[in-house]
């Protein structure tokens, strides 16, 4: 009871002393400060990300190569009976 109290007093202050006119927007809030942590993991992340992906890729083009190379084994020239 005692806090509907004071809540009907805070509007009631707040309607008198706006004397009609709506509240302004309240300030946006600061940004975020910088981290150390982030600027340090970011660059960090960005770089494991890199290389798991380059290897991938690596052993990707890897296993075509060891899988195409009978092919091209086949078709060497120097290699072939003639």
């Amino acid at each position: 009871m005692k806090m509907r109290k004071i809540t009907l007093l805070c509007l009631c202050f707040l309607l008198i002393s706006c004397n009609g006119r709506p509240l302004p927007p309240p300030p946006p809030p600061p940004p975020p400060a910088p981290s150390i942590l982030n600027h340090l993991l970011r660059p960090l992340a960005t770089s494991i990300l890199t290389a798991v992906i380059n290897l991938i890729i690596s052993k990707i083009i890897q296993d075509i190569y060891e899988r195409l190379n009978p092919v091209f084994n086949y078709w060497n020239i120097e290699e072939a009976d003639f």
